[in-house]
C-alpha cells in the first residue's frame, strides 16, 4: 500500500510564523530550486535575455545598423554577461537538458549577429563567431574563481590545479593614501650617482639552480648593517623574485625612525606597485 501521499510535510515556525515551503528561492541574483538542476535559473535568465534581444533586434538591422564587431561586442558584454551570472555555482557540473537550453538561447543572438540563414547549424554559428558554447563559458568562470577567489583546488582537462602554486593578485594600495602616499614615494627616474648612505639595494635573479631574492642595507656611514637572501621555487620568474626582495626590504625597515632609500633596477616591479 502506498502512504506517501497521507503523510503530512514537516512544519518550521519561527518566531510562531509557518515558513511555507517553496520549490525555489532567489539570493543574490541566483534561482536555487529543491533538487540543484539549476534549470529555474536559466529559464529565469534566458527570459530576461530574450526580453534584450527584442531591443537588440532592433538596432542590429538585416541590412544596416551595427557591424557584426558591435553586435559580438553587445552580446559579450551584455547577453552572456546575464546568462552566466553566478556560474561559480552552477558552472561545475552542467548536465545534458543544461546544455540544450543554454544553446536554444544562444542561438537566437548567434543568428543575430552572423545574419545567417535560420537552418545554419549552432556548431557552426559557434565557429563563425568565435564564441564558444555557453555551458565552456560558465564551467571556465566557475573554475577560475574557484582557484583564484576561493583558493580551492581545481581541475581543468584532467589537470590538477592547485591553487597555493598562483600568487594572489593585489589589487589597488593595501593601506589608505592618506597614510602613505606611494605615489609620491616612488621615482623611475635614473639618477647620475646612486648613495649607499640609508639605502638598501634590493635583487632578484634566476638561473638553471632556481630563483632567489636578495637586499643590502647600509647606514649611515655607508657600512653593511644587514643583509637578507630568501631562495624561491623553481617556478617563480625574475619579475616575481624582484617584488620579493623589495617586499622584505620594506618590511625590514617597516619601523625605521629615519627615511630609507630602497633601490632596485626593476622598472617593471616599481612600475607594478
Amino acid at each position: 500500500m502506498y502512504l506517501g501521499n497521507l503523510i503530512n510535510p514537516a512544519r518550521i515556525k519561527w518566531n510562531n510564523t509557518r515558513i511555507q515551503k517553496v520549490s525555489t528561492l532567489r539570493y543574490l541574483g541566483i534561482i536555487i530550486d529543491d533538487k540543484l538542476k539549476w534549470i529555474p535559473h536559466i529559464k529565469e535568465k534566458g527570459t530576461k535575455a530574450l526580453q534584450q534581444y527584442q531591443h537588440f533586434q532592433r538596432i542590429a538591422g538585416k541590412n544596416w545598423g551595427l557591424t557584426t564587431a558591435n553586435r559580438k561586442l553587445i552580446y559579450k558584454t551584455v547577453i552572456e554577461r546575464m546568462l552566466c551570472h553566478g556560474a561559480v555555482a552552477w558552472g561545475q557540473k552542467i548536465t545534458e537538458s543544461m546544455k540544450r537550453k543554454l544553446n536554444t538561447i544562444q542561438r537566437k543572438f548567434l543568428l543575430l549577429i552572423t545574419k545567417a540563414y535560420h537552418t545554419t547549424a549552432t556548431n557552426s554559428l559557434q565557429v563563425i563567431t568565435g564564441i564558444p558554447p555557453l555551458h565552456l563559458t560558465a564551467n571556465k568562470e566557475a573554475k577560475f574563481i574557484k582557484i583564484s577567489r576561493l583558493r580551492l583546488p581545481t581541475q581543468v582537462l584532467n589537470t590538477p590545479l592547485d591553487p597555493t602554486k598562483y600568487e594572489v593578485i593585489q589589487r589597488g594600495h593595501q593601506m589608505h593614501p592618506a597614510k602613505f602616499l606611494i605615489d609620491k614615494q616612488i621615482t623611475t627616474q635614473p639618477l647620475k650617482e646612486y648613495p649607499t648612505a640609508n639605502s638598501t639595494y634590493t635583487d632578484g635573479s634566476k638561473n638553471d639552480d632556481g630563483t632567489g631574492s636578495a637586499f643590502c642595507c647600509f647606514d649611515e656611514e655607508n657600512r653593511i648593517s644587514s643583509t637578507w637572501m630568501g631562495k624561491l621555487s623553481k617556478e617563480n620568474n625574475v619579475f616575481q623574485a624582484e617584488l620579493q626582495a623589495i617586499l622584505q626590504a620594506i618590511k625590514h625597515h617597516e619601523n625605521a625612525s629615519s627615511r630609507v632609500n630602497i633601490w632596485s633596477d626593476s622598472l617593471s616591479s616599481l612600475q607594478a606597485i
